[in-house]
């Protein structure tokens, strides 16, 4: 009796799985008539050939500022290092030890949160940078530009006289740094900011068009990189203001952009090298950096910086007169309004063992 109600399920789901397999060859079928027809024939929209000009920008911007380019800037902590150990955080054993002798000078401990360490210090060193070496990078900016849109001939530069005016920018930037490890570290990254652009971003980001009124005799901004980075001349150094300034206006970014990238660069790597001293962790890190208040201080020095740069004669001063001499415009009023900054970064090479370069 079992056998034969199993057998009569098994003949009924056959049947129905025969009617079915006929109802779906029917639409089949029908589709296949349907689609012949060029009328109703369904279109797949096709990806564009060329992403959107606005979008150029942004991708330049975000490759710029990503913290994975191999500028080296891990390897400096701008002179943080050698705070914390002339003010340790209360709890640790932060102490100053110099190489010429074996006394300890433990600083007097610090009453504000390790967070409070960070904000503080990131607003003196945005702040010495903005005085410092920011009217640089605008003075440099503002001579590619002056350069790039040079149409007539009583205006037009040649390569030898842009890279005149910009070796001249980088030895008196070189001149004024007096601090022997801020040197090295501005020149190590500059050197390295240019070597990614030759060897990985030139063919790869997308360079603006050339100005419509430009002169067929001007040497784009993209050509001057090799040449500047080839200069085999004594005043020659690549510092980074400079060698930002020349990769951010080949790039196409607009001048305030430029800036504002620089110093946040800037705040970034301190607090990265925060985070590997063991001040902060990384969370608390990325809570300082979004904050409104390093938000606040890197919009503040962008805005000491452009008034450094036209309090020195940076507005309309920029190119070579029409005696060829070269004119100053715009890094006359810089200076260090931090001077112990200068002291910190000079008294690392002190340090008894040190984890950066600066």
């Amino acid at each position: 009796m079992q056998n034969s109600a199993d057998t009569g399920a098994e003949q009924l789901s056959r049947a129905e799985l025969l009617e079915k397999i006929r109802s779906l060859e029917t639409a089949l079928a029908k589709t296949s008539l349907s689609t012949s027809s060029p009328a109703s024939t369904i279109s797949i929209p096709k990806a564009p050939s060329a992403p959107p000009q606005d979008t150029r920008l942004l991708h330049t911007l975000l490759l710029l500022s990503d913290s994975a380019l191999p500028l080296g800037s891990f390897a400096f902590s701008s002179a943080f290092e050698s705070y914390l150990s002339h003010h340790p955080i209360p709890g640790s054993a932060a102490v100053v030890v110099e190489k010429s002798t074996s006394d300890y000078s433990p600083a007097a401990p610090a009453r504000l949160l390790p967070s409070e360490i960070l904000t503080r210090f990131l607003s003196l060193s945005l702040l010495s940078l903005a005085t410092t070496t920011l009217p640089y990078l605008i003075a440099a900016y503002e001579v590619l530009e002056h350069h790039h849109h040079a149409s007539s001939s009583t205006t037009t530069t040649t390569s030898e006289d842009l890279l005149a005016q910009l070796s001249l920018l980088d030895d008196t930037l070189d001149a004024s740094t007096l601090c022997p490890v801020a040197r090295r570290s501005s020149i190590a990254q500059g050197k390295a900011l240019l070597s990614v652009w030759v060897k990985s971003l030139s063919t790869s980001v997308p360079l603006p068009l050339p100005a419509p009124s430009s002169s067929p005799t001007t040497t784009p901004s993209s050509s001057i990189i090799p040449l500047y980075k080839s200069s085999k001349s004594p005043s020659t150094h690549i510092h980074l203001p400079l060698a930002h300034a020349l990769v951010a206006h080949t790039a196409g970014l607009p001048r305030e952009t430029a800036c504002y990238t620089y110093l946040h660069q800037h705040a970034r790597a301190v607090v990265s090298a925060a985070v590997r001293l063991g001040v902060v962790g990384p969370y608390v890190a990325q809570r300082v950096l979004a904050g409104e208040e390093v938000r606040g201080f890197v919009w503040r020095a962008g805005e000491v910086g452009w008034e450094v740069w036209r309090e020195g004669g940076g507005e309309g001063l920029v190119g070579v007169d029409l005696d060829g001499e070269v004119r100053e415009g715009g890094w006359g009023g810089a200076a260090q309004t931090v001077p112990t900054l200068d002291l910190y970064q000079g008294r690392h090479e002190l340090l008894y063992s040190r984890v950066f370069n600066s």
